[in-house]
């Protein structure tokens, strides 16, 4: 394992609401630690406390004979009456549900509160969150960790002084249904429903459970009816379950089968494992960013000078390991689930309005897995090619049978832990029959990266190729050109002017044409390398033949419609036609330097629109990652910037300010998941020619630096380090010996490498 520094953020006072916690998480579970003196409160999470429940009913009745009425009239430029017709085809929302907050865990200490030398940290190494402070002569400490081998959470509180320490524990469930007991051998056990009334009936979802038990060092354990108290003890160990019932899981067994291995191994072995296990995937990635040294105090006056203008490269260093760290604690291969919309962690707002708690398909979930390949995570992927393959696929051809008349499979803007997938019950924002093919996407990123066969055969060509059955059957000919063009579907929630209106389905725009080239061509490299389908490659190269090209507009702009429609909206955060830089590299600034120009003039129109971009951590991440694609290092980092500055709380989560439906801060996962995809992104690129690009976004604000760990296509590991903005040396680590090409610059050598092998080179890329 390298020598990876540890990464802290620390605080010198305890946390009062949500964006103050400590997140901790083992895929599954999620935690998040406040430090309050006399009384500490965790918030407790779990992936699949879920209200709503299973639906494959949610395609209104005649929709798919609308389809085709509604083609018609976009044809004709009847933009009202396709939108009228297309409340046909909205989905049936019926009890979609959302991930819930399990509840919280309170101790409330019989101490003075007038506590000395207070700090509250969490080191993103190896997950444990540490709180310590002295009441008089005595120093109490508090570590917490979410074990991922051992599937609980685990908080050891203790003394200095013996027989000082005494508090009493509860746990609630909010305001969910739920009671409390305590058994015979003194466990707190709490049971309830995850019912809400927002996103599902108030009387469907999830029944859950938790228990949790003490083992004390020293001192007396005495029960009460619903609660613990702990008295004059040296130190406690509080154990805790949580489970669901999804999937048809009894979470009773398992809970006690938990804690009983838990408490049978014991907190010092429960915490070795762990962090060997933590440390196993975060210290794969080193980055260094000039001066560390200011980020020894406190985070939130660190953010603080960030937010009043001053820029510290280390404190982006910061944000990236960050990122990584939330993908970590969120995702992991026995996750029942992928990272949901918050993570591993829930807010309770985005659950109580209309976005739900959910996976959103049109950007959200894609952008929480962006990093996982690039930044050595790739164990981080298996929930979410399970969900896909499992979940996804079969609902989608429920979908794709009883809306558009096809076969193979079909998935929409938002789904859930059943793969709801169905369009969304707005025509504003739901028709988008494409997010099955872009979260499908993400399976061919990974294969590229790992040249697995084997996934590539069992996981990612079925997925696709059932998708591009579905695609290739929704195609139509334009009357204009005879070009071949999807619709209805949009520009993911975006809209456009047309004769005094405004509309959003159209045939033919250009997000969608995107969509189906990257997936054909994806299938056609995919059926070859496997030696499979020559039938369907030649008929795939014949559609990819077909479409539509891309378009200049007449701003200089990468035309978003098929048509060069007028934007009633200049700020809107969603770029999607863009996907076509990043991840897809379908304009590259060396191969296509017109359209990469034209998608930069999209890319700066929205961020210097006359009313300013729509402020949005993940928004801001799509101009990052674009900005870098086109070698755009200053842009690149004023996204960056632009995220540390205004979209990141005092616990460095990225957070969606009011509008778009929130009224307060809302956590998103995807702005600290794409902000570390963005940073690697300017560091490396490897989507091109089997060429690893070395620093093709670097910004002068990094002067000197250092990276190492970095994955690129083919089997790569990266290691760089520069000085004066200038490369100094490199080193390449061939995972399955692969021919590549390497770029600095202008300059571009081959290398033909062994399996296993590394090679070292200086900054003229002459190997060593």
């Amino acid at each position: 394992m390298k020598d990876v520094p540890n990464k802290f953020i620390r605080y010198n006072q305890p946390g009062t609401r949500f964006f103050e916690g400590l997140p901790v998480g083992n895929g599954r579970l999620g935690g998040l630690l406040f430090g309050g003196v006399t009384e500490e409160t965790i918030q407790l999470d779990e992936s699949t406390c879920l209200s709503g429940e299973a639906s494959l009913e949610n395609v209104q009745p005649g929709a798919v004979e609308l389809i085709p009425k509604i083609r018609e009239a976009l044809f004709q430029h009847d933009f009202e009456e396709a939108h009228r017709l297309a409340e046909g085809i909205k989905g049936l929302k019926k009890n979609y549900g959302t991930n819930l907050p399990f509840g919280k865990l309170t101790l409330r200490f019989d101490h003075p509160a007038n506590a000395e030398n207070y700090r509250r940290e969490l080191c993103l190494n190896n997950g444990i969150a540490r709180v310590e402070y002295t009441v008089g002569n005595t120093k109490f400490e508090r570590e917490f960790f979410a074990s991922n081998p051992a599937q609980v959470l685990v908080l050891k509180v203790s003394s200095s002084e013996a027989n000082t320490l005494g508090f009493t524990i509860c746990l609630d469930a909010g305001d969910k249904p739920f009671e409390v007991q305590t058994d015979e051998g003194n466990d707190l056990i709490l049971s309830g429903n995850a019912f809400e009334s927002i996103h599902s009936d108030g009387k469907t979802g999830v029944a859950i459970h938790a228990r949790l038990r003490v083992v004390l060092a020293g001192g007396e354990l005495v029960t009460s009816e619903k609660s613990l108290e702990i008295r004059q003890a040296n130190s406690a160990v509080i154990y805790v379950a949580l489970g669901t019932t999804f999937g048809g899981n009894d979470p009773k067994p398992d809970c006690q089968a938990q804690l009983d291995a838990a408490v049978a191994k014991g907190f010092e072995t429960l915490r070795q494992e762990h962090e060997a296990d933590f440390r196993g995937l975060f210290d794969r990635v080193s980055l260094q960013l000039g001066d560390e040294s200011s980020l020894e105090g406190p985070t939130d006056e660190r953010l603080k000078r960030v937010q009043a203008g001053e820029y510290d490269p280390a404190f982006s260093a910061l944000m990236f390991q960050y990122g990584r760290y939330l993908l970590i604690s969120s995702s992991r291969q026995d996750s029942p689930l992928p990272a949901h919309l918050q993570g591993a962690w829930n807010d309770n707002e985005a659950c109580r309005m209309g976005w739900t708690c959910d996976l959103h398909l049109d950007i959200n979930t894609e952008m929480n897995y962006w990093p996982a390949d690039v930044t050595n995570l790739a164990e981080c992927n298996p929930p979410l090619a399970k969900w896909i393959e499992t979940i996804l696929v079969p609902s989608g051809r429920h979908t794709a049978k009883n809306l558009y008349g096809l076969g193979g499979w079909v998935a929409h803007t938002v789904s859930n832990a059943w793969g709801f997938s169905a369009p969304g019950w707005d025509v504003r924002w739901g028709i988008d029959p494409f997010c099955g093919v872009w979260i499908a996407s993400h399976l061919w990123e990974t294969y590229r990266f790992s040249l697995g066969q084997a996934f590539l055969a069992e996981k990612v060509y079925p997925v696709i190729k059932e998708a591009a059955e579905f695609v290739v059957g929704f195609l139509v000919e334009h009357p204009s050109g005879g070009y071949l063009v999807p619709g209805p579907s949009y520009s993911p929630e975006n809209s456009f002017s047309y004769d005094g209106g405004v509309y959003q389905l159209d045939m033919g725009v250009t997000y969608a044409v995107v969509e189906t080239r990257n997936l054909l061509q994806t299938c056609l490299e995919a059926a070859t390398i496997l030696g499979l389908d020559e039938d369907l490659r030649a008929a795939w190269q014949e559609t990819l033949a077909k479409l539509p090209p891309f378009k200049i507009g007449k701003h200089g702009q990468l035309q978003e419609w098929f048509e060069d429609f007028a934007e009633p909206d200049t700020t809107h955060r969603h770029i999607s036609h863009t996907l076509a830089l990043y991840p897809y590299g379908q304009i590259d600034p060396a191969t296509s330097p017109s359209l990469a120009e034209a998608a930069h003039t999209t890319l700066m129109r929205r961020l210097y629109a006359p009313n300013g971009y729509e402020e949005m951590g993940w928004a801001r991440s799509v101009v990052m990652v674009g900005s870098a694609r086109l070698w755009e290092a200053e842009d690149a980092l004023r996204q960056v910037q632009a995220i540390e500055k205004r979209l990141t709380e005092e616990n460095l989560m990225t957070f969606d300010p009011p509008g778009a439906g929130a009224t307060l801060n809302i956590l998103e996962l995807d702005g600290n998941t794409g902000l570390t995809a963005g940073i690697a992104e300017m560091l490396v690129q490897s989507h091109r020619d089997n060429t690893i690009h070395l620093l093709p976004a670097l910004p002068r604000a990094w002067k000197d630096g250092r990276v190492s760990g970095l994955c690129a296509r083919g089997g790569f590991e990266v290691d760089l380090e520069w000085e004066n903005g200038e490369l100094l040396k490199g080193r390449i680590l061939s995972k399955l010996g692969q021919n590549c090409q390497v770029q600095y610059r202008n300059r571009v050598i081959s290398l033909p490498t062994k399996a296993g092998k590394a090679y070292s080179f200086d900054g003229n890329l002459a190997l060593a």
